[in-house]
């Protein structure tokens, strides 16, 4: 059994490269394909032969490759939103800069979210909740003081679309969008599972709707928002009223 000398010759300076013997590499690339096991480069001589990601747009968290601080750096400023594995995250390559800790946490919790949601079995996979931000932040060591949770919890729950409701201010939603699918899945004849949590939805209804309408993040169909509204016998808002709450929201109904 032979291979082209080219790519012989390119596999002998790959492993060497590594400090690896290019004979003992094949056997063990031999041997994990005989074995029926899925072996890569990477695995086989133990990290990825391209080695770190230096950008963030080269970023894939399918690949397994670490970040450097350089290319978490870059989420600053960054068009696009990220999602990023935090196994991927070196401990000594979070930033120092608190403006791209805070894009760290949120683009891990891009990348968590879902899994977070299906974990606890939540009213609506899209809430998020301030406890999840603080488990992202655990992880980079960025919830063990007040002031870090001022800065990397409550601030990052500050980008997102907050839920009024008093009784559930630890709530958000990405978007515009995302909070109106929650809105509109919710109906009054729904079998909560208790009175509580009938009472906690009503009020998000209530306070969410609001908090949509006086969204300046995004065109608002307010049509769309009434329908939920009027489902809920709570009365329609114009775009005056609406107006009105956007400005002064402690001082409408």
């Amino acid at each position: 059994m032979s291979a082209p000398n080219l790519l012989e010759e390119e596999f002998a300076a790959a492993a060497e490269d590594r400090g690896e013997d290019p004979e003992q590499a094949l056997q063990q690339l031999m041997l994990k394909y005989v074995q029926n096991e899925d072996a890569t480069a990477a695995e086989l001589l133990g990290e990825d032969p391209d080695g770190p990601v230096v950008s963030i747009g080269e970023y894939n968290p399918d690949d397994a490759r670490e970040l450097t601080r350089e290319a978490i750096e870059s989420l600053v400023g960054y068009p696009d939103e990220v999602e990023i594995d935090p196994s991927d995250v070196p401990v000594d390559e979070v930033p120092r800069e608190p403006d791209a800790k805070r894009e760290l946490v949120l683009a891990a919790l891009r990348h968590e979210h879902d899994r977070f949601a299906d974990e606890d079995g939540r009213i609506h996979p899209n809430v998020i909740r301030r406890g999840d931000i603080a488990r992202i932040a655990r992880r980079f060591d960025l919830h063990d003081t007040d002031h870090k949770r001022r800065e990397y919890v409550d601030k990052v729950m500050d980008r997102l679309l907050r839920n009024p409701n008093g009784e559930e201010r630890s709530r958000a939603f990405w978007s515009v969008e995302e909070a109106l699918e929650y809105i509109e899945s919710v109906n009054p004849a729904d079998d909560f599972r208790d009175s509580h949590t009938a009472y906690i939805v009503e009020k998000d209804v209530k306070a969410i709707s609001k908090e949509i309408l006086a969204s300046r993040r995004e065109d608002v169909d307010v049509d769309r928002v009434n329908a939920v509204r009027e489902r809920w016998s709570l009365k329609s808002l114009d775009a005056a009223e609406w107006m009105v709450f956007r400005d002064f929201p402690e001082e409408s109904a």
